[in-house]
């Protein structure tokens, strides 16, 4: 009998899903991620559901493996990008005395449509974005770090800027 036909994720999911979200929440802190890392739990499980063997594993264990991964995932980006927040928090110039609040509201939307053009990026251009143009990291080190051949990395690099720039267009700044 083929696992594939006989594991019905819909049904895994109504029995699962209450411990898994659990889990998830436990491992990652409460917030709409769990909703996020619960679904996409289950899609990996529907995708790899011909990986799946009864004989090896209970399909709690099975589903709960699925989703430690997702929740390491997880926590190694909100890891990166926090330190980001803070880096880029830490680097933001004070206000100065002479400063004026216009100034001081300036200085603070400019760099908020910036992280709004960050966070438009997608994930893997963003985060080859944040690593050369922040972090400071060249191509090499960037492909050893994501395990990615370094083509790849600078045409990430090529597409997130291209779209930071389009999003700062449309918002009226760096149009040069």
């Amino acid at each position: 009998m083929d696992t594939v036909s006989t594991l019905d994720i819909a049904a895994a999911f109504t029995d699962h899903a209450p411990f898994i979200g659990r889990t998830i929440a436990r491992l990652t802190g409460t917030g709409s991620h769990v909703d996020d890392l619960l679904q996409e739990t289950f899609i990996v499980a529907f995708k790899k559901r011909n990986t799946y063997d009864p004989s090896r594993a209970e399909l709690s264990t099975w589903l709960y493996g699925i989703a430690a991964n997702l929740c390491r995932r997880h926590a190694r980006g909100e890891n990166r990008f926090g330190n980001f927040r803070k880096k880029l928090s830490a680097e933001t110039p004070a206000a100065k005395v002479t400063d004026t609040p216009e100034q001081v509201f300036e200085r603070n939307r400019e760099l908020q449509m910036v992280q709004d053009a960050i966070n438009r990026l997608p994930f893997k251009q963003r985060e080859a974005f944040v690593l050369f143009e922040i972090e400071g990291m060249d191509g090499a080190q960037i492909s050893r770090l994501l395990n990615v051949k370094e083509g790849t990395i600078w045409t990430r690099i090529h597409h997130g800027r291209k779209r930071f720039m389009e999003y700062c267009q449309t918002r009226g700044r760096f149009n040069e």
